[in-house]
């Protein structure tokens, strides 16, 4: 239970800094997407 309610806590604040961050410097949450995307492509094996 204490889990829990620590865990809706933390959701939302890192929600809110995400979004914060994303609008401050649009484009580098997209620049991360894309660098991991690209990551996983050459890792994981073409099906």
């Amino acid at each position: 239970e204490e889990h829990r309610a620590r865990g809706r806590g933390i959701r939302p604040t890192t929600i809110r800094e995400v979004k914060a961050g994303d609008c401050e410097t649009p484009g580098v949450l997209q620049t991360i997407m894309n660098n991991n995307a690209n990551f996983l492509g050459s890792v994981l094996p073409a099906e």
